[in-house]
């Protein structure tokens, strides 16, 4: 059972990493096409990827070895060692090795511990192979906590379909905001739920106003977008929501792209965002902060929602 649990927190992690914004998926992850060739002249023993997040109780990274050949990763153990270091207590998690192997035969190998992480604090993360040559991070700090509040929208903003949305806090980076509609399809035999709800980034949306940072959700243009995805779709009936879902990631400092957004056709060139030392990868520190906005019911229709309630003869 303790296996099961610990494999539950694995994938959450590693979901967390993908969520965040991490699009370092070198050919290290995901596998070479033969086309690509292999390391011939790098010495580095590892690419390690991972984060710590201090709204979970279990801490993982996963780590690759730089083979000179191109071949499956082994289900055996690596010859690494990892730990993750609280830098300013000087104390060190030697985390545990687990296997998973993937549909295409291939292994990964996911090193991991349950401790917990505090928020404002420095880690580290180092992978020792035998022979001494050791992989590690650069020393990050985990973000302090943020607040996400919905306001009541001002007049102005229920005529223009806005709703307001603050951040308090100093988020260092935000890889990405996540505004998620539920939605359903009325149509004359119903009203049935969508089951993959339309998700649109705003990552690009928050300004500093007056000290805090915010941003604006526009009721009218996510309408128009939702329905294209409908359409995309062949979704039939009316378009209903019922609540918004706003996710904000946040990272450390160094969760920045070079280039401005994450896009994987240009991150996923080993080192184009990297924080290891002596070899590939990226280790940071992060979590997610939700929060549940409901729309007046007027705003909705107003930007071109079915009132579904009434349909219903709610």
């Amino acid at each position: 059972m303790m296996i099961g649990r610990v494999h539950s927190h694995i994938s959450n992690l590693i979901l967390s990493i993908r969520i965040l914004g991490l699009f370092l998926f070198t050919c290290l992850l995901v596998g070479c096409d033969d086309e690509i060739a292999p390391f011939n002249t790098i010495d580095f023993p590892f690419s390690v990827y991972g984060l710590v997040n201090p709204q979970a109780d279990t801490q993982a990274v996963r780590v690759f070895t730089i083979d000179t050949t191109l071949e499956l990763t082994p289900e055996q153990s690596l010859d690494a060692v990892a730990s993750i270091i609280e830098v300013e207590q000087g104390i060190r998690h030697v985390l545990i090795d687990s296997v998973t192997q993937l549909p295409s035969g291939d292994f990964r190998h996911t090193f991991w511990s349950r401790f917990d992480v505090q928020h404002g604090e420095l880690y580290r993360v180092e992978v020792e192979r035998s022979d001494g040559l050791v992989t590690r991070s650069s020393d990050i700090r985990v973000p302090d906590p943020i607040r996400i509040e919905s306001p009541e929208p001002t007049e102005f903003q229920v005529q223009d379909l806005i709703l307001p949305i603050l951040i308090e806090g100093n988020p260092p980076s935000m890889p990405r905001i996540d505004v998620r509609y539920s939605t359903f399809s009325a149509s004359q035999l119903g009203v049935r739920m969508i089951d993959n709800p339309v998700t649109i980034s705003y990552a690009t949306a928050p300004m500093p106003v007056d000290g805090i940072l915010a941003f604006d959700i526009n009721l009218q243009e996510d309408f128009l977008r939702i329905r294209e995805d409908f359409n995309a779709r062949e979704i039939q009936g009316q378009i209903c929501t019922d609540d918004i879902t706003i996710e904000i990631h946040v990272g450390n400092e160094e969760w920045r792209s070079p280039i401005g957004v994450f896009d994987p056709n240009v991150l996923v060139e080993p080192g184009t965002l990297s924080n290891i030392e002596n070899g590939f990868g990226f280790f940071g520190a992060g979590f997610i902060e939700t929060i549940q906005v409901f729309p007046p019911l007027t705003m909705q229709v107003r930007a071109g929602f079915f009132d579904c309630a009434a349909s219903l003869g709610g």
